[in-house]
């Protein structure tokens, strides 16, 4: 199954997934989706949910860094390898 990155659906499917990950208590999973080319980083979708769910920040990025790290740390290898 193709999926354009940039349609409806994977919007919504990346929203699902944000706010499962939400409800059981665990950082946004979503974070580690970003922009194949340019900055990297996620859209602008990733904030308005994060948002939508109630999370507060004033900077963008560090809220981003901080939900990427936290992913890393619960579902990173044991031994500390990715």
């Amino acid at each position: 199954m193709k999926l354009d990155p940039h349609s409806a659906l994977m919007s919504h499917l990346l929203g699902a997934v944000f706010e499962d990950e939400h409800r059981a208590e665990r950082p946004a999973l979503t974070s580690i989706v970003t922009h194949k080319y340019g900055d990297k980083e996620p859209g602008a979708g990733f904030y308005e949910m994060a948002r939508s769910l109630g999370y507060r920040f004033d900077e963008p990025f560090v809220f981003w860094a901080q939900q990427v790290q936290d992913i890393f740390k619960l579902h990173g290898r044991p031994d500390g390898r990715i």
